[in-house]
């Protein structure tokens, strides 16, 4: 025992202190793990804001460019509006105009001449007459801008285009007033006959998607036609992946009013949809509402799970916005690789840490195990040992060898033992007089047994007397019931009334409550219920002597009562049965 007790001491301070040492461990790892966060938090938000800013700049500097490629491509469908509308004394010399195998009108020099089929003819050779200066000016035009593919004069009636193309290029119903350009340039589309940017549409050939500025040309009042200048949509995603930052990244033209222009590649523009349908579900400061004030801005969406910083900037001089997306993560890739590199000396410094507590643990329980050797463990046996003898009986005092704690100890002891022996002998005159006593209880218990014995003898004896079962005739029996009668009481009956039945085999049963005056509920149905069960054994009743009181009693019970034979006195009942 004082190995076990010696065993757990120690057993409890190494683990307090174990404990200890623990906690203190936690609250580092957790200073540390938060000094961690906090660190990639912030160095993940720099990176963010800094590539924010970064692609905010190049976003602004690629719309200014944008936008005199833009304006570029204004200019030189002003430029074409201008010279055409230009007074001139001088009658063109009309071209001869040729048939194609499709019955199409056209003429081919410098430029391409189209007349739709079933034209107003004198209509189509004034325009052809009115568009015939543009002939030479045409293809001397300098087209700076890469991505434009064409430029054109359209009418109702013709159509005047340079680079040329054969008149079968364009399909057999085609018509120049279905070119968006000309649509868009309409009096009643644009009354106030300012340049207009078309939505993307195809080129005339069907071979590939545009975009066109429209330039309306008039004669004082009367719309003539419009100078059309396409762009190519592919040549535009050309120029955007020029503008790109990184291989993840993508740049993308859109309207003011959300529409996509153009972006670096085709399956891209799927992305920029979802990024525009998640601004339009903010209540403020999205995208849209920002390039339609004419300003630019950054912001950050989600993907599929995936973060982009977005940067946009408004181009001047068109309702048009340039946007770059490049992917968060990569651009917190550094922040992770710092996060990993904190991770690792995190790990290393509570790993050290935990080496040296355990060291420090058991050099304490080493400590620990000679001072409780030295100072507690003898005293203590002697204590072990009065207690083991003090178990086996013998109350003798212990000797005090000190007064310290354990001295106190081993006073209070020799005081505990002392009591003992007094309880010890007040206990034994106790357990002798409960012996007596216990004595005299058994036999006041027989004598009560024996009471109650005779007491269910005469319940037993008066049971039989109140509810007595007479034969009078053969298979004819009589029970008299006198004086008042409750549930319990029926029930009673009744029993002794169904074994009696059943053992003599009688067919008609006499129950007389002449003697009752009066029932409660309970009684009453309980009287029903022996009569049914009289039925169910074959026996007929005859119920006699049935007082006011009682038959209002079953009346009320709502019991059918019509197969009940009654009788005013018992008398009347055994006559019925004799004359029977």
């Amino acid at each position: 025992m004082l190995h076990s007790l010696r065993r757990q001491v120690i057993v409890i301070l190494l683990l307090g202190t174990s404990l200890l040492a623990l906690l203190n461990l936690a609250i580092n790892a957790r200073g540390l793990v938060a000094v961690r966060n906090q660190a990639t938090n912030d160095s993940t938000a720099a990176l963010q804001a800094q590539a924010e800013q970064y692609l905010l700049r190049i976003a602004q500097s690629h719309a200014a460019s944008t936008g005199q490629t833009v304006r570029g491509v204004q200019q030189l469908a002003v430029t074409t509006r201008t010279y055409l509308q230009q007074p001139t004394n001088q009658i063109p010399t009309l071209p001869e105009l040729n048939v194609a195998r499709n019955g199409r009108q056209y003429t081919s020099g410098a430029t391409t001449v189209l007349v739709i089929a079933n034209p107003d003819q004198a209509q189509a050779l004034a325009d052809i007459r009115y568009s015939q200066r543009l002939e030479d000016v045409l293809p001397s035009l300098q087209i700076s801008v890469p991505e434009i593919v064409r430029i054109s004069y359209l009418t109702a009636n013709t159509l005047r285009t340079y680079p040329n193309m054969t008149p079968n290029d364009p399909p057999a119903d085609w018509l120049p007033s279905q070119e968006a350009a000309y649509q868009a340039s309409l009096p009643e589309n644009n009354p106030s006959r300012a340049l207009v940017w078309t939505e993307v549409h195809q080129s005339i050939d069907q071979s590939q998607a545009l975009i066109s500025v429209a330039a309306p040309v008039y004669a004082n009042a009367d719309f003539l036609g419009t100078v059309s200048v396409d762009v190519s949509l592919d040549r535009l995603s050309f120029y955007l992946k020029g503008l790109i930052v990184d291989q993840s990244s993508f740049a993308f033209l859109i309207t003011r009013n959300g529409e996509v222009v153009a972006v670096t590649e085709a399956g891209q523009g799927g992305v920029v949809q979802q990024i525009l349908t998640n601004q339009a579900n903010l209540p403020s400061s999205s995208m849209i509402s920002d390039l339609q004030a004419g300003r630019d801005g950054v912001t950050t969406v989600r993907l599929s799970g995936r973060g982009y910083v977005v940067a946009y900037a408004a181009i001047s001089g068109i309702p048009w916005g340039l946007g770059l997306a490049s992917p968060l993560d990569e651009i917190t890739a550094r922040t992770t690789e710092t996060a990993n590199q904190i991770a690792t000396i995190t790990n290393q410094s509570l790993g050290l840490s935990i080496g040296l507590a355990l060291i420090a643990v058991i050099l304490f329980g080493f400590g620990m195990a000679l001072i409780l050797r030295r100072q507690f463990l003898k005293p203590l046996t002697g204590l072990i040992g009065a207690t083991n003898r003090v178990a086996d009986g013998d109350l003798q005092p212990i000797e005090v060898e000190s007064s310290n704690e354990l001295g106190q100890l081993a006073s209070s002891f020799n005081s505990m033992t002392a009591a003992l022996q007094v309880s010890r002998q007040e206990t034994e005159a106790k357990e002798a007089a409960r012996e007596a006593a216990m004595q005299r209880l058994s036999e006041v218990v027989v004598n009560l047994e024996h009471s109650l014995a005779e007491r269910q003898q005469l319940s037993q004896l008066l049971r039989d007397v109140a509810s007595p079962v007479i034969p009078i005739l053969k298979g004819v029996l009589v029970m008299p019931l006198i004086g008042s009668l409750d549930g319990e009481r029926v029930q009673q009956a009744t029993s002794i009334l169904l074994t009696r039945v059943e053992r003599e085999r009688a067919r008609k049963v006499l129950i007389d409550i002449t003697g009752v005056p009066m029932m409660d509920e309970q009684a009453a149905q309980a009287l029903l219920t022996m009569m049914n069960g009289l039925r169910l054994l074959g026996a007929s009743v005859i119920l006699v002597g049935v007082a006011p009181e009682v038959a209002q009693m079953l009346t009320t019970l709502s019991v059918d009562l019509s197969s009940v034979q009654t009788s005013a006195d018992l008398r009347t009942a055994v006559a019925q049965l004799t004359r029977s």
